[in-house]
């Protein structure tokens, strides 16, 4: 039986991610783009390694995890037997599970360039890989919504002390905030806009998180919360750098 739940799960997975191909390649050509099967095998493949992370994650932590992917979108959500067990991680194992998806993205990246280096495919394409990756990074990790970013702010706040939550809110926005300004001045990319949906995200979290959160074993303690807000950081400004330094995936 167990066999059975595992290869209708991959059927699901794999099945649905051939469908996902299959539209990004007419999204590609709708595009008039001379590339649209590469162009649409970056989107897919980038898609699948991202919530293969998330999944690789859970499974580290003994949790079994299906994947079905969407357009565009894609979905890791733990095995009903095991939803229980999924909620009693700590909130520093679930931290790396939201983020064991933008990390299978940057090794896309790292596959690509090196499969660049080994001849088969060109400069180009890498860097159009490079360039959808990090999108795939920057949009996840926005602070709103269902995102990795958003369920990570979540977890953040919970575990804050409500009188520090203000005070996170600006060590983590200004720093992206001068980023955002810095790449927008010496790249063609514009991130001002950022700067609005990346504070209100980060507020809303903070003003809607548990007052008691902070009380929970499960909670991340003062040493993980500065940890955690360093990575964050790390990611949200390298994913905006890599973006300015890029060309466009759609255009080269």
């Amino acid at each position: 039986m167990m066999k059975l739940n595992s290869l209708a799960s991959n059927l699901l997975a794999w099945s649905t991610a051939f469908l996902n191909w299959l539209v990004f390649y007419g999204i590609a050509r709708a595009f008039d783009s001379a590339i649209s099967f590469e162009i649409a095998t970056m989107l897919a493949g980038g898609l699948v390694i991202h919530e293969y992370g998330h999944k690789l994650a859970m499974n580290f932590y003994g949790i079994r995890a299906h994947l079905i992917f969407l357009v565009i979108l894609g979905g890791a959500s733990p095995d009903y037997r095991d939803k229980q067990r999924y909620e009693r991680l700590d909130y520093q194992k679930k931290s790396v599970i939201y983020f064991a998806g933008v990390i299978g993205n940057f090794i896309a990246m790292l596959i690509g360039l090196i499969l660049y280096h080994l001849d088969p495919i060109s400069y180009d394409i890498a860097l159009r890989n490079v360039n959808l990756n990090a999108i795939l990074v920057f949009y996840n990790i926005f602070p709103i919504w269902i995102t990795d970013g958003g369920r990570f702010a979540k977890l953040f706040f919970d575990s804050t002390p409500e009188h520090m939550d203000q005070a996170w809110i600006y060590r983590i926005g200004i720093p992206i905030a001068m980023a955002a300004i810095f790449i927008t001045i010496i790249t063609p990319e514009f991130f001002l806009v950022t700067i609005t949906v990346m504070f209100w995200g980060l507020h809303f979290q903070a003003t809607h998180d548990d007052p008691d959160g902070c009380f929970s074993p499960l909670a991340l303690n003062k040493p993980q919360r500065h940890k955690w807000a360093i990575f964050y950081l790390a990611l949200f400004i390298s994913s905006m750098y890599i973006l300015g330094v890029t060309p466009n995936w759609i255009h080269g």
